[in-house]
């Protein structure tokens, strides 16, 4: 049981996952043709997608048409809620209890759908002072996933999906302070990862995490996040869209942990997640370089989104075959 006096509820950012973040190399394992997407990308008509001098192209696809990732992971994520929710509710904290009945049942009865909707922040005009404001609340995101490795030599992802090659990115690529860029001075991030994008007006924000396996960690997580919505929000609506937002958060990051040959956790990995909003995906983003497409593969629409990257990142690539 974590203790609830440990977290500061009042800087509560539900996207921080801060235990997961990761500060190393990165490998990407790949094949020819996917090497030869990422330095001459095309749609999936065949069209160019145009890069920048000195850019490659990283392809993130949309997190509901990955068909590789665990099906059974939303089910386990319901599960370790509702025994934490039994637990908050049946330790009591000194006199008190954590949570109230009346909260336990709003998330035992919730049942996730996966495309609902998250709290988002949207740049608005306001018409009186004629300037621009942030503006949060309530909007759909979708969450789009690029993949990489911490391992630069994991047998098991180029024996199980046949990826010979492997391209190194330098540790900047996922830390860059070490280019003298705050993560919190969003334009100079920006202009370091994405040199020809002016990204700062869309209010994008990129999520390096490592994937998490352990069910200890994860049932902490989770321990942690109900208890900084129940402390945050009273409104069953507002309960629901957070608990809408976590889970879709920690599909992003989640995966099921068993101890085989085929499992999940021995691709080491680590997530670039973007979270967009549809409403978003507009020419601002088209006039920087982000290319929307989408190709019927096994009779489902899957959704891509390529971004230019700068090389400065990348170390080599190597065949490891």
């Amino acid at each position: 049981m974590i203790n609830i006096s440990d977290y500061d509820f009042t800087n509560n950012n539900i996207w921080d996952l801060n235990e997961l973040k990761y500060c190393g190399k990165l490998y990407h394992y790949t094949n020819d043709i996917g090497c030869t997407g990422i330095f001459c990308p095309k749609t999936s008509n065949g069209n160019i997608i145009p890069l920048p001098e000195n850019c490659i192209s990283l392809r993130f696809t949309k997190i509901s048409a990955m068909d590789r990732n665990d099906k059974n992971e939303r089910n386990h994520i319901c599960d370790t809620v509702k025994e934490v929710i039994q637990r908050l509710l049946n330790e009591p904290k000194e006199s008190e209890k954590y949570i109230t009945q009346e909260f336990a049942d709003i998330v035992l009865g919730f049942k996730p759908n996966g495309i609902g909707w998250y709290i988002g922040i949207s740049d608005v005009i306001n018409k009186e002072l004629g300037n621009n404001q942030i503006s949060a609340g309530y909007d759909k995101i979708d969450y789009y996933v690029a993949c990489f490795s911490t391992n630069p030599d994991n047998k098991y992802i180029e024996r199980r999906f046949k990826y010979p090659i492997r391209l190194s990115f330098e540790r900047s690529f996922v830390n860059p302070d070490e280019k003298k860029a705050c993560m919190f001075n969003m334009p100079g991030y920006y202009k370091q990862l994405f040199p020809y994008c002016n990204i700062s007006d869309s209010f994008l924000i990129p999520y390096f995490r490592k994937v998490l396996y352990d069910d200890t960690k994860k049932n902490k997580l989770i321990e942690k996040r109900l208890l900084e919505i129940y402390n945050t929000h009273s409104e069953k609506k507002d309960i629901e869209n957070q608990l809408e937002d976590m889970y879709s958060l920690y599909d992003a990051f989640f995966k099921r942990y068993a101890d085989s040959e085929n499992d999940y956790w021995r691709e080491e990995e680590v997530r670039l997640v973007f979270r967009i909003a549809p409403k978003n995906k507009n020419s601002t983003l088209r006039q920087n370089g982000f290319v929307f497409d989408k190709e019927i593969r096994n009779g489902k629409e899957v959704e891509y989104l390529y971004i230019p990257i700068s090389k400065e990142f990348l170390i080599g690539g190597e065949d490891n075959a």
